[in-house]
């Protein structure tokens, strides 16, 4: 399994793709990018791959998961979920 997602490995993104081969206990490969726009840019490239993105993003079009998960409906398909403890965040 190709699995794609946000980079780098310090990405809350990234523990989710672990915690999903660990939780399933498969194995893959997780395929980091620069940004989630540019795995939805190229989603006819990865045919057959899957793809972590949190409910929480939202694109610089201000498109939440949802609106781009049905505007790519045909392109994608839901598979599974999961819930996964973030990193502490920082504030001042």
């Amino acid at each position: 399994m190709r699995l794609h997602t946000l980079g780098p490995e310090q990405t809350d993104s990234y523990a989710a793709a672990n915690a999903y081969f660990a939780g399933n206990k498969i194995a893959g490969q997780i395929i980091l990018h620069d940004s989630f726009a540019a795995i939805y840019d190229h989603l006819a490239d990865l045919t057959g791959d899957y793809l972590i993105v949190p409910v929480a993003y939202q694109s610089s079009e201000h498109e939440s998961w949802g609106q781009l998960h049905y505007r790519h409906l045909t392109d994608l398909t839901l598979i599974d979920s999961l819930v996964t403890t973030l990193d502490p965040l920082a504030f001042c």
